[in-house]
């Protein structure tokens, strides 16, 4: 290999490694509470105050400063960031692994990563909304839910490590999953209150539902069109889409002849700084 090959296979291995490095997991600094609301941040008594979540999630539902509309509004969360930055300042040092005494029940830890996840999506929306339509663009692949870090339970994680903490402690339950909302249209809508674990099966039921019903479940003659959470977690619904719907709506699968999956509705859920459509 003659001197100057060398030099070039040794300049392109170099732009490998910073382009694997610039895409590494976690690499993007995520929102993070300021810091007075971090040094203030305290959890007290049993379980875990997802009052702040509420308020989040309250205002959220403030369509004003995104001209009216279905919610979340981000413009709303970025205009009074207070109630979701006190509760990303809760989880970021407090939870299962640091604080195992509060989290004993399967329910209390699934409902502590549903929170987060559910925070972490809104909190990293509010903050790549401003300016794109969707801050998918901004992260392609996929990156927004594996590239953004957030603070939770004393380490830095991503909503995809989140992900898989709600999808090892659901037991095989499709529902769990399917209630993880990636902000996208198509899916499960973003939740309007918090996780509890002593309502848990209640939410759950209440996903079951949407599941159930259309747009995610809709006849067409003899076929049924099928939404983004089948598709998604095909695998979980055993031992088949289809046969999922059977066992808990027969009226609904009675007489399909074939089954399809709707079209894929990648915007983004709510509006993204006034701009993006809603559904």
């Amino acid at each position: 290999m003659t001197p100057r090959a060398s030099l070039a296979l040794m300049l392109l291995s170099c732009a490998l490694l910073a382009a694997l490095y610039a895409q590494r997991p976690r690499g993007v600094a995520g929102p993070r509470a300021p810091d007075a609301l971090a040094a203030a941040a305290r959890v007290e008594g049993r379980g875990f105050p997802y009052e702040a979540l509420a308020e989040a999630l309250a205002v959220a539902q403030d369509g004003a400063p995104c001209g009216g509309g279905a919610p979340p509004c981000y413009a709303a969360l970025r205009a009074r960031p207070a109630p979701l930055d006190r509760f990303l300042a809760l989880i970021a040092e407090v939870g299962p692994e640091s604080a195992p005494h509060r989290f004993t029940r399967r329910e209390e830890r699934l409902a502590y990563y549903l929170n987060a996840h559910l925070a972490g999506l809104l909190a990293v929306l509010r903050d790549r909304c401003e300016g794109a339509r969707d801050p998918r663009a901004l992260m392609p692949w996929g990156g927004l839910y594996w590239r953004v870090s957030l603070r939770v339970d004393s380490k830095d994680v991503s909503l995809s490590d989140l992900a898989a903490e709600v999808s090892a402690l659901s037991q095989g339950d499709p529902r769990v999953l399917a209630g993880l909302s990636k902000g996208a249209r198509g899916g499960v809508p973003l939740r309007r209150a918090p996780w509890r674990p002593a309502a848990l099966e209640g939410d759950l039921a209440a996903v079951e539902e949407a599941l159930l019903s259309p747009p995610l479940a809709a006849r067409e003659g003899d076929a049924l069109r099928l939404g983004a959470p089948y598709k998604t977690y095909e695998l979980r619904f055993t031992p088949s889409p289809l046969k999922y719907i059977e066992a808990r709506r027969p009226a609904l699968a009675a007489g399909v002849g074939r089954w399809a999956w709707a079209p894929e509705e990648e915007g983004l859920e709510g509006r993204c700084g006034g701009e993006a459509p809603n559904r």
